[in-house]
């Protein structure tokens, strides 16, 4: 079954009317989603770019339906991002299906969702403002090594708030994530400590 023929079946609702109309059956899910940011600790940066996914946002849209889904994509992720205390201080982060776990989900410009099957993507983001600020600089800092003598910096935890919307398939509005919270630590290599950076004075 086409998705586009199923979602016909999910906006279908009840309009005002004196007469009584015969009982109907509620709308059947279709699609599940979620998302949530992984690894939530201690973020390591070297050459101002993450390690890992420490920090990432991951997101899924699950066929939960008993027939294959199928239909044009549109797999975006969109996650807004500030600091709780300073929330001037927001990101915005965007994934598509290149951001994809499962990018064979996608042909053309098809997506095919089996039975039990989810379109999850994973999106590592640079850390920093969109004025291109980084976030460890809101935060005190101090100085730190390796066991093998490695010089880093090390923050205090930052606790971020944000909102995100998830979409797999072209007909399909996306889903709005409720507001969540995070918090992160930075480990940043090749940098000078300051006790407080010039951000926060």
């Amino acid at each position: 079954m086409k998705l586009r023929i199923i979602i016909l079946l999910i906006i279908l609702v009840p309009w005002g009317c004196d007469e009584s109309l015969p009982p109907r059956n509620d709308p059947v899910q279709v699609l599940q989603t979620s998302f949530r940011v992984l690894y939530q600790g201690t973020v390591v940066m070297r050459d101002s770019l993450p390690l890992g996914l420490m920090g990432a946002f991951s997101s899924s849209v699950k066929n939960v339906y008993y027939e294959v889904l199928q239909d044009t994509e549109r797999v975006r992720l969109d996650v807004e991002v500030w600091l709780k205390d300073q929330p001037a201080a927001r990101a915005t982060i965007h994934a598509t299906s290149d951001d994809l776990v499962n990018n064979r989900l996608v042909r053309g410009y098809f997506l095919t969702l089996g039975i039990d099957t989810a379109a999850v993507v994973q999106k590592q983001w640079t850390h920093r403002t969109d004025a291109g600020i980084p976030f460890w600089n809101y935060a005190t800092m101090f100085p730190d090594e390796t066991g093998g003598g490695e010089p880093y910096c090390v923050t205090t935890p930052l606790t971020f708030a944000g909102r995100a919307t998830v979409q797999a398939f072209k007909n399909v509005q996306p889903v709005k994530v409720p507001e969540f919270e995070f918090t992160l630590i930075y480990r940043v290599f090749g940098i000078t400590c300051s006790p407080l950076s010039a951000e926060k004075r």
